[in-house]
């Protein structure tokens, strides 16, 4: 039985990389990049949530449910790149 490298070692000894081409943005869907692409900006420009939501204490929504609901009050809106004052 092969080990892990020597199965890897036998299959990277059959294959070569392919060449480099030009494809449109459209059409690169499960295409590899050739070399790493950098940008002389930050984007964006600070942390940033990668979605919005609600933050809740798990406490404050025990035994909630369709028929059993609990009401929250909203104690602070919180734009990206700030941080909340609210404890």
């Amino acid at each position: 039985m092969l080990t892990v490298e020597e199965a890897l070692e036998k299959i990277l000894d059959e294959v070569e990389p392919l060449e480099a081409e030009s494809v449109a943005i459209l059409d690169t869907l499960g295409q590899v990049l050739a070399e790493d692409i950098r940008s002389d900006i930050n984007v964006p420009p600070l942390d940033n949530s990668a979605m919005d939501g609600y933050a809740v204490i798990a406490a404050d929504t025990r035994n909630a449910g369709e028929k059993t609901p609990k009401y929250l009050k909203i104690i602070d809106t919180v734009m990206a790149g700030s941080i909340s004052r609210k404890r």
